[in-house]
């Protein structure tokens, strides 16, 4: 192959991956679930806010998220999804709360807890995002500082923030389920063969264990980040597509940061923050 071909092949690669950098990917969720979800995880926030307790809305925001789960289909359905993994959320905020005395018995524990979690999710069918925010709330909580007396509280928060999503679900949930009927909601299930499975899981149990033990090692301010991105990056599908989302994830840091950046320049207050 000629220096010419092999350089308009990685021309044609550059434009490829510039193109699916910038591509919006087409979604099945209906447009009201993004004004759902904010709703779920903001109103434990303005809860903490207006009862003088922020730092208790943030933790029980986190709850919130569990509204990403709910899934299509009938009314049941959506409800004993979103129950089960309200507790699973729960769950996962208490193991990780649990070990976390101790980094050298911390990375061990979310490593089989997340090779335990993928093993379940692809088990029950659960479709994205999955694994992710299981394993992301056991992260975080891990790497908290340890105090026995302090993990009712934090566990409560949680449960409460999936409260506070699980009524407008079921509000939602007795609308559109009236609205559309079950046989136009795609349904997608995909059951993996059980030894890409179990070495899909051990893969992810393995490097997110290392990566918390990596951040531990270093003396991270906040090592549950370095977890949470495997995780997410690992979530690709193929060579190709970890690539990019890692492209992703680096871009979506730096506009993170910008737009901080640009919030803390505005002096707002924290209701405005809110």
């Amino acid at each position: 192959m000629s220096e010419e071909s092999k350089s308009g092949d990685t021309r044609n690669i550059l434009r490829h991956e510039v193109r699916e950098f910038f591509r919006f990917s087409k979604t099945e969720r209906l447009w009201h679930i993004p004004l759902l979800a904010a709703i779920c995880i903001g109103s434990p926030l303005l809860t903490g806010y207006f009862l003088g307790r922020l730092d208790f809305g943030i933790l029980a925001c986190i709850g919130g998220l569990v509204i990403l789960y709910m899934p299509a289909g009938s009314l049941e359905r959506r409800i004993i999804t979103l129950m089960a993994c309200s507790f699973g959320f729960v769950f996962s905020y208490a193991i990780g709360l649990v070990f976390s005395f101790n980094y050298w018995l911390a990375a061990p524990v979310i490593g089989l807890y997340a090779f335990a979690i993928n093993m379940g999710t692809n088990f029950f069918r659960l479709a994205p995002p999955g694994n992710f925010f299981f394993i992301m709330l056991a992260a975080m909580s891990i790497c908290m500082p340890f105090n026995l007396a302090e993990i009712p509280t934090k566990v409560g928060l949680i449960a409460f923030g999936t409260f506070f999503a699980l009524l407008p679900a079921v509000i939602y949930s007795v609308y559109i389920t009236r609205k559309t009927t079950s046989s136009t909601i795609p349904v997608v299930s995909v059951r993996k063969q059980n030894h890409v499975l179990i070495s899909e899981s051990a893969v992810i149990g393995l490097f997110t264990g290392l990566s918390l033990l990596t951040g531990h090692l270093f003396r991270l301010e906040n090592p549950y980040w370095l977890p949470i991105s495997s995780l997410a990056i690992m979530q690709g599908m193929n060579v190709a597509h970890v690539g990019r989302r890692s492209f992703h994830r680096i871009s979506g840091t730096f506009a993170g940061m910008a737009l901080a950046w640009l919030l803390l320049q505005l002096n707002l207050s924290p209701l405005g923050i809110c």
